[in-house]
């Protein structure tokens, strides 16, 4: 019988940690930890996880101003901060504010615009404040939180800026002074 080869005995498994060198067993050891550590930094094996986009901004290069909507009510920035997937099709300017992604705040209209175009919009994840910005500079709209007693959201003010640009009598000037310049 050779000393240095260990033969199992008949109670052992045949492939149990006796048959195989102790040196196999440290580097299978170590391997398949370093496996474990690594797998999750896996950019491939997230994708097969988790096959769902991230979500991140649709337009990371759309820079909304910090002092858009700038307030301190906590609630009311991580509202405006979440993405959300906004398909809006062939609906009105005054309808968008009714749409899903901007649901769960109030919106009063102080001026309104003269025209109601059609909005278009397709976005994966966008936040509500880049939503509520894009609409504000597409359409001339002055937005602005109002808050009540509490301190808490009443509701976010509407100003169409559109419609004191096509009437002149709100800057004091008559339609014939229109009409010589």
């Amino acid at each position: 019988m050779l000393r240095g080869v260990r033969r199992p005995d008949d109670n052992q498994d045949r492939f149990s940690a006796a048959f195989f060198p102790s040196n196999f067993m440290n580097r299978t050891a170590v391997s398949a930890l370093a496996a474990v550590c690594l797998l999750p930094g896996c950019t491939a094996i997230d994708l097969l996880l988790d096959p769902q986009p991230p979500f991140k901004a649709a337009d990371p290069m759309a820079v909304v101003p910090q002092d858009f909507l700038f307030n301190r009510y906590a609630p009311l920035n991580r509202w405006l901060d979440t993405a959300e997937r906004v398909l809006i099709l062939d609906m009105p300017l005054k309808s968008c504010f009714d749409h899903e992604a901007l649901r769960g705040i109030r919106y009063r209209w102080v001026i309104e615009p003269k025209e109601n175009p059609v909005i278009n919009i397709d976005r994966v994840a966008m936040t509500r404040r880049q939503l509520l910005w894009a609409l504000g500079q597409d359409h001339l709209i002055q937005m602005t939180p109002k808050f009540g007693p509490q301190g808490e959201l009443e509701y976010l003010e509407l100003r169409s800026r559109n419609s004191a640009l096509q009437d002149p009598s709100r800057f004091g000037f008559s339609e014939a002074d229109r009409k010589r310049n």
